[in-house]
């Protein structure tokens, strides 16, 4: 544990709860708490907004990878984030360059003449407030390395009732009313209004018109008297009864 904080005391209090050691960090120290029973704080990486930035990042990106390459520099990332303390609204980091490195290959003193590259590009760019963070971390980029999920062969297990239910945590299951066997999914739903007791969805257009059944897929709505699309939308009952089937 010493092998980072006998020269960076604040290693393991910048990034706490991402399980990635600080390095080294630039700029101001970040708040920490003080006192013998103090608890460290979550910090919880956000992404970032309409920041000058934006424009001229793939630029930059490129210059800071190359600046890293040509000092042999062993980076695995370089993350720009903004950063809070968790059940905070407001960030207290609105922009830091956060730069993977492999664990064990960065000194102290060499992330210190490095972040110094960084941020000379950094201020040429016009950005000279932009702080630098060097952690350990390991990214894994391809999808063929790391434990592989069971084998599933959807004619021969018998679960799609006990699936589908639990298969769309972020979206909503979905259908077109007239034609229900045809299913898909909703990216974005939201009621039209308090006395409206209509939903309106954000889906593909497939999903909306499948192809089987509607040889044009485009949905533009042309005329006022152009009747709605209605869908079904997977109820609160399909979670209860997979949930008993499930425990039977």
């Amino acid at each position: 544990m010493t092998r980072l904080t006998d020269k960076y005391p604040n290693t393991y209090h910048d990034f706490y709860g991402s399980g990635t050691p600080c390095v080294f960090k630039s700029g101001p120290n970040w708040h920490i708490p003080k006192g013998p029973e103090a608890q460290r704080i979550i910090r919880e990486a956000r992404p970032v907004y309409r920041h000058a930035i934006g424009s001229i990042w793939l630029s930059i990106g490129k210059r800071i990878y190359q600046g890293l390459d040509s000092i042999d520099v062993k980076w695995t990332s370089i993350n720009p984030l903004a950063y809070a303390d968790v059940g905070k609204a407001e960030p207290f980091c609105f922009l830091i360059f956060s730069i993977g490195v492999k664990p064990h290959s960065l000194l102290y003193d060499a992330a210190v003449a490095t972040a110094a590259v960084v941020k000379e590009i950094l201020t040429e760019a016009g950005f000279p407030t932009i702080e630098v963070a060097f952690v350990e971390s390991i990214v894994t980029c391809s999808v063929t390395a790391g434990p592989k999920l069971l084998s599933f062969d959807l004619l021969l297990d018998d679960v799609p009732d006990l699936r589908k239910p639990f298969t769309t945590a972020l979206g909503l299951s979905i259908a077109p009313l007239k034609y229900p066997h045809f299913e898909g999914m909703t990216a974005l739903y939201f009621p039209l209004g308090k006395d409206d007791k209509r939903t309106a969805i954000l889906t593909c257009a497939h999903v909306a018109r499948p192809l089987p059944i509607y040889a044009n897929t485009g949905m533009m709505r042309k005329k006022d008297s152009q009747a709605h699309e209605k869908f079904v939308a997977l109820g609160n009952m399909g979670y209860t009864n997979a949930a008993k089937d499930s425990t039977a």
